[in-house]
């Protein structure tokens, strides 16, 4: 009887042992699970930004701006979309904080017709700069009259509370950019 008791004593310590690494292996499958899907929404919020940079018409095509739907300022941006069918040919986008903690990408295309898309939720704040070549130096405001075209854009984001810095190369192949020099 002893005997048998004590099998049961240690039958029960290993089921615990395992139902134990049992459950561990389920939060960290969880775990990753979150992981990987904020690392895709980072990538698709690259991604579509990245998009929107490679197709910029013209001179004046990327300025930041004040407006009142934005928390803070707003980086707007005329480009040519051909892949939608909806909203083809020259649209005016805005990336901009809204008051809900939503970075958010406005599209509209010239006969009125437009969108909202929420990129990333959770953010508590954005900050964009473009940089200047003939200065050499970011700039934290950049008027649509501004003469002259960025070559950078620089995207600060505070989102899940981790920051997370992004920078787009705007130049065409042939494009230089001066640095300032060294001290």
């Amino acid at each position: 009887m002893l005997e048998i008791v004590m099998a049961i004593f240690l039958l029960g310590i290993l089921l615990t042992g395992l139902f134990d690494c049992f459950y561990q292996g389920i939060k960290k499958n969880m775990s990753a699970k979150e992981l990987k899907q904020k690392v895709l929404q980072l990538e698709l919020f690259q991604l579509k930004i990245k998009n929107i940079f490679c197709r910029l018409c013209g001179e004046n095509s990327l300025w930041l701006d004040k407006h009142p739907d934005a928390s803070g300022p707003a980086l707007q941006a005329a480009y040519e979309q051909i892949v939608d069918a909806d909203m083809h040919g020259i649209l005016h986008g805005m990336l901009f904080l809204n008051k809900s903690k939503e970075l958010c990408l406005a599209s509209w295309a010239e006969n009125g017709k437009g969108r909202i898309e929420v990129l990333l939720d959770n953010v508590s704040s954005f900050h964009c700069k473009l940089f200047d070549p003939q200065k050499g130096e970011w700039k934290q405001s950049w008027p649509k009259k501004e003469e002259g075209k960025p070559v950078m854009a620089k995207i600060d984001l505070n989102w899940n509370g981790k920051a997370t810095p992004f920078v787009f190369f705007l130049t065409d192949a042939d494009e230089k950019i001066k640095y300032p020099a060294l001290p």
